[in-house]
C-alpha cells in the first residue's frame, strides 16, 4: 500500500472517529412563573431546564436560591430581574426574565433635624380622614417601616406637643405598583391641629 493510500485511509478513520465523539451539551435554561401578581407574595419558579446538574437563582431583590425549583417572597412591588445559572460537566448557561409585583407601597425617610414623634401618614378627601397609619418614633436619617396602600396621594404628620400635631400641607403623589419613599424635612410647609381629628 502506498503511503499516499495509507494517508487517504488515515484520515478517512478519523472523520469516523470524530463524528463519532460526543458533542458536549450545555444546559438549556427554561423557567416560569406567575407574572403581575400583588404584593407581598410569595412566587414559586418552575424549571424545565435540560441537560443542568446545578442551579443558582437569583431573584433581583437580593434572595438567592440552588434549589431546582424555588420559591422567593416578594415583600415590595416593583419590577426584578430574574436570572437562572445552570451547569453540567460541560459547562453552564444563564437566561433571566422580569417579573412585575403589583401593589402600591411608602415609607417615610426623616430629614429633619430631630427624632419624628408618634408620625403618621393618612389620606384625606379634603372633608374626611382615612386609613390613618402610625409610624412610631422615627430617628433623624432613619426610614419607616413601610405599608401598602390603595391611595395615590398620602399627608404626613407627627406629634409637637402632647395634644397637637403639625400637617405637612402638601400631599405627597405615589407612585403606582411602586415603592415610594417619602422625605420629610425642616422646610416643609405645613400647618397645627389637634389630635382629636384622628381619633
Amino acid at each position: 500500500m502506498s503511503n499516499k493510500t495509507l494517508s487517504l485511509v488515515f484520515l478517512g478513520s478519523l472523520m469516523i472517529f470524530t463524528s463519532c465523539a460526543e458533542k458536549p451539551h450545555l444546559p438549556v435554561i427554561d423557567f416560569s412563573f406567575e407574572d403581575n401578581q400583588n404584593g407581598p407574595v410569595q412566587v414559586s419558579f418552575i424549571n424545565n431546564t435540560q441537560f443542568a446538574d446545578a442551579y443558582f437563582w437569583d431573584f433581583g431583590d437580593g434572595n438567592f436560591s440552588k434549589e431546582a425549583e424555588p420559591v422567593n417572597y416578594y415583600y415590595l412591588p416593583g419590577k426584578y430581574t430574574v436570572s437562572l445559572k445552570a451547569t453540567n460537566a460541560d459547562g453552564s448557561a444563564e437566561d433571566e426574565k422580569f417579573i412585575s409585583i403589583k401593589g402600591t407601597t411608602y415609607q417615610v425617610y426623616n430629614y429633619c433635624s430631630a427624632t419624628l414623634n408618634s408620625l403618621i401618614g393618612f389620606y384625606s378627601d379634603g372633608v374626611n380622614i382615612y386609613d390613618i397609619i402610625g409610624f412610631g418614633n422615627v430617628p433623624v436619617r432613619y426610614l419607616s417601616s413601610y405599608v401598602y396602600t390603595t391611595r395615590n396621594s398620602i399627608y404626613l404628620g407627627y406629634k409637637v406637643a402632647d395634644h397637637r400635631y403639625f400637617i405637612v400641607s402638601t400631599p405627597y403623589t405615589l407612585i403606582s405598583d411602586q415603592h415610594n419613599v417619602l422625605q420629610i424635612d425642616d422646610y416643609k410647609p405645613g400647618y397645627y391641629t389637634d389630635d382629636s381629628i384622628f381619633n
